[in-house]
């Protein structure tokens, strides 16, 4: 890679990303754990788009600078995304309102800075970076801070903190030139993303891995670790809902369960919410943590 040039390196990156972002559509829909394959199907759009605007032609209807402001915001949108469909299927970092709440204050940020100061290209690094570790630190924090729940978590949160590092270089050397943004050659700055994309990539694969773990296991624990149990008779939980919960473990899903019990998918909803009130849980990603956490039986 002897010519690595920042314009390929983006778009080579963002196609990357999409791919990978598939994969977690496909396997978190099979998985049949909530609606997170949705965001990953979005953050896909979001994430080749921002790859293509690299690629348009300089002064094609508008200045080079916007296409590059643009890439910055629907590339966080396309991140911010991804990580909302990751707390939708196992309960991992911040709610979605955050998530978007970040892709927004980017996107006033990165262009307020386009149509104020549109010349200092180091600022934009700078919001790039602010609002890539409001989306990811808590992740990390949170994780950091209790004792791991899924197989492959540690290493997720590794991978993710090492895309952080390299990132915070980025934002270290926009720092000491954030006018022309040229204290590092556009060569090291195209190193520093594909090592940059491909630690993010890497922590998504790790995060299929976890939800295939899931899917496969029912509960997705961590190895050789010892758990307690709970035995639902003891919570109060009636047959039904003892079977209902059963089955969700088991990888079933909502439809399927009110299929093989012959009533409408409502009912199943309702009758579980009244399990989730007795284990002390929200809804049904507390109930996947409680199983990856405790040995479940009847």
């Amino acid at each position: 890679m002897k010519g690595l040039e920042y314009s390929t390196v983006l778009i080579f990156t963002s196609l990357l990303l999409m791919i990978v972002t598939i994969a977690l559509a496909v396997v978190s829909k099979t998985s049949k754990q909530g609606n997170g394959w949705v965001y990953f199907i979005v953050a896909g759009f979001l994430l080749v788009l921002s790859g293509l605007t690299e690629g348009i032609p300089r002064g094609f209807l508008m200045e080079r600078t916007f296409w590059g402001t643009l890439q910055i915001a629907l590339n966080i949108f396309g991140i911010a995304f991804v990580y909302s469909g990751m707390r939708s299927i196992l309960g991992i970092g911040m709610p979605v309102g955050w998530n978007v709440f970040v892709g927004i204050l980017n996107t006033a940020i990165v262009f307020g800075l386009y149509y104020t100061v549109p010349q200092m290209r180091g600022f934009r690094t700078i919001a790039y970076g602010f609002s890539l570790y409001l989306l990811a630190l808590p992740i990390l924090v949170r994780d950091f801070s209790r004792p791991p729940v899924f197989h492959f978590q540690r290493i997720f949160d590794r991978l993710l903190s090492a895309s952080l590092l390299v990132d915070g270089l980025r934002v270290l050397f926009a720092f000491l030139d954030p006018v022309r943004d040229e204290f590092i050659s556009d060569k090291l700055d195209s190193w520093l993303i594909l090592l940059f994309a491909v630690f993010g990539m890497l922590s998504f694969v790790s995060f299929i891995l976890m939800v295939i773990g899931l899917k496969s296991g029912g509960v997705a624990s961590i190895v050789n670790e010892e758990r307690p149990v709970i035995v639902l008779s003891e919570h109060g939980l009636t047959r039904m809902q003892t079977a209902y919960v059963m089955s969700l473990l088991r990888g079933a899903s909502i439809k399927e369960i009110a299929c093989e019990a012959g009533v409408s998918d409502s009912t199943v909803r309702n009758t579980l919410a009244k399990v989730y009130k007795k284990l002390g849980v929200h809804n049904m990603v507390g109930l996947m943590q409680l199983a990856g956490k405790a040995e479940i039986r009847a």
